[in-house]
This record gives C-alpha cells, structure tokens and sequence, in this order.
C-alpha cells in the first residue's frame, strides 16, 4: 500500500489490505487505485476527483488470477467528476451499506467485472446509478436509488440479478438491453418516463413481483432482433415472463413494442388505474399470452391492433376506452373491454383463435369493439 499525492494506491498485494476511515479529497486522479489485490475498505471518504475508486487487475483483459478482489463498508463515494467507482474485469467488488451521490459521470461502472451490491443508496448521479457493460455480471439488491437519471443499465451481454431495490424519480429505473436478466421485488416510484424498459433481452429473462407506478410506460419490452428472443427460447411460462407484477397509475401498464415480438407472457399481473391502456400491444411480430391477470381501472384494457393477443382465465372489469384510436395506430384489430359484473376468473374468457366462449355463467363478461 503507498500513497501518491493524496491517493491511495493498492498494487499486487500478496495479502488483505485493509484501509479503516480514511478521508481522501482534493485529488486529481483517483481516490484508491487497487490493480491486483485483495483489499478491505471501511469506514471512509471518498470525495472528488475523476473517481473515488478503481478496481482492476494489472492487465484489464487479463485472466482472473491477475484479478482484484475489494469488499467496500461503510463509505462516502462523492462529488466524483467521472463515475464514483470504476470496476474493469475480471475483477471482484462487494459494495455493502455504501453512500454513493453526486458523482457527474454515474454512480458506478462495470466493464466485465463481477459485482455485488447490497444495501447502499445511490442518488443524484449525473446519468446512471449503476452501469453494466461487455459481460461481467452484477447482483443488486436491497439497494435504494433516487434522483439518478437511469437507477440500472445493463448491455452487451450481462448477467444481471436485481431484487427488491427501490427506485425513485429520474427518468428510468431498469434499463436493459442485449442483456440477461431477472429482475424481481423491486419497488420503482415516479421514474418519468419507463419503470422498466428492455430492449432485445436475451433468452429466459423475467421481470417478477415489482411495484411500478407514476411512469409513462410501467414495463416496456422492445424486441427489433429476430434472433433475440425467439420461439424455442421462450416457449415456456417460466421464462421471458411477466409475472405478479402491481403495475398502477403509469399513462400504460405493460408495452410490448418492435417488428420482431417474440413472445411474451403475462402471468398473474394486477394491472390497474394506467390513464391510457392495461395492456399495449404495438408490434408487428409480438405473441403475448395474457394468464390470469387482473386488468381495471384502465382508460383501456387491451389494445391489439394487430390481434396478437391470447387471454385466457384473466379478468377485466370497468375499462374504459378512448373514443377512437389514439393516432399512429391503424383502425383495426379487435379492443375489447369488460362487463364489471362479470369477474369470474375461473373459466377461460376466449378461444386461442380469439373467438369467444360462451359455455359457462359469465355469458357476456367480454365484450368486443
């Protein structure tokens, strides 16, 4: 361990380093440098600087034995003009019960590295709480994020675990792109524009369990790449899901969106008081499987322009819809709303061919426009 100026520098350390309470600002460069060790850092201050912190082996595309391992406690990473903290794989950093504010480039950056964070509050970075690139993986949870512009970005392939984090205000709280992901648990509040947002998931990702309110879309998947998610990779309910989610008070509750859909489910969804639609469904190619969800209170309930759609056992009740077609979207397809006497779940409300069954008592629960 040496200091150079007033940093912290940790290189090809044989053993732990462990650094208690220091206090580091007024730098040029980095607060703590660490390239090749194993170091333990608790109880300090971090502040200025192009960054708090950097974790690296000594060659970035290096193997894992030329790796960093760094367990991060209890420290103020702040006021940073880059990102706060910057990991580069194949290195390992465990963050726990960490402040990270304020820093002009994002809360913390991963570039193929391995991360884990629990317990910290990140708010007010310049764009992203979190950033997660060219592979690596991340596990988040029990974190707090607010005011960041993006809580969560993931792309090119990471390997992502968020749960029960929350979320609140700036723009978007997940977005996701390329990426594989489970996202559950997790509580997202005022994001302005997205609650969670994915673009091109790979294979098997789910979105489960979330709260998701005051967006202009609660959970927007955008597919545009026929190979991202495919008919063999997500011909079960277990995977490419959205399930158990409460998506309330958002302009629309759930979006699927891109010319290539892939298919979609939605699983025991409580979908309710969206000003605009429950369900939008602006794609040419998606294939979304509506299972046992509640749908009310919605200005619409369902929207299938392109009659994509296929309900079973779901229940909707006191939709209302738009007058017309909001614009950009053809006058065709099928809009259904529901009866609210009718809100027996038992029964499956329609054919896969989307015709209508009328062979039990809920005669008349859906009716098409």
């Amino acid at each position: 361990m040496k200091s150079s100026g007033s940093s912290l520098i940790i290189e090809r350390s044989n053993g732990i380093e462990w650094a208690e309470g220091k206090t580091i600002s007024g730098i040029s460069e980095w607060g703590v440098d660490i390239v090749s060790s194993r170091a333990l850092l608790s109880y300090g201050v971090f502040k200025g600087g192009n960054g708090g912190l950097l974790v690296r082996g000594g060659d970035e595309t290096g193997s894992a034995k030329d790796s960093s391992n760094v367990t991060v406690i209890q420290s103020t990473i702040r006021s940073a003009h880059d990102f706060g903290i910057t990991l580069l794989g194949p290195s390992h950093l465990s963050l726990q019960r960490n402040i990270i504010r304020e820093n002009q480039g994002g809360g913390i950056y991963s570039r193929g590295g391995e991360l884990v964070a629990k317990k910290n509050k990140i708010t007010g970075n310049g764009t992203s709480g979190v950033v997660l690139k060219n592979g690596g993986s991340a596990t988040l949870i029990d974190n707090i994020f607010a005011e960041d512009r993006i809580a969560i970005e993931a792309t090119e392939g990471v390997r992502l675990l968020a749960a029960n984090n929350t979320v609140y205000g700036g723009e978007t709280g997940f977005q996701i792109t390329n990426a594989y992901l489970s996202i559950t648990g997790n509580r997202l509040q005022n994001p302005s524009k997205v609650g969670i947002y994915l673009l091109n998931p790979r294979e098997g990702w789910s979105i489960d369990s979330n709260t998701i309110t005051g967006s202009e879309a609660g959970i927007l998947v955008a597919i545009n790449n026929e190979s991202a998610t495919t008919k063999s990779a997500c011909n079960k309910k277990e995977s490419c899901i959205i399930s158990k989610n409460l998506i309330f008070e958002n302009a629309q509750g759930v979006v699927a969106a891109g010319p290539q859909g892939g298919m979609i489910w939605l699983r025991q969804n409580t979908i309710v008081k969206n000003r605009e639609t429950g369900v939008l469904v602006s794609s040419d190619g998606s294939l979304v499987f509506i299972d046992r969800n509640i749908l009310a209170f919605n200005g619409g309930g369902i929207l299938d322009p392109k009659g994509l759609v296929t309900i079973k056992k779901s229940v909707g009740f006191d939709n209302q819809f738009w007058d017309e077609y909001p614009q950009n979207i053809p006058r065709q397809g099928k809009l259904f709303r529901a009866n609210p006497r009718f809100r027996n779940m038992a029964e499956q409300d329609f054919r896969p061919d989307r015709t209508f069954m009328f062979n039990h008592t809920d005669v008349g629960a859906f009716t098409e426009w």
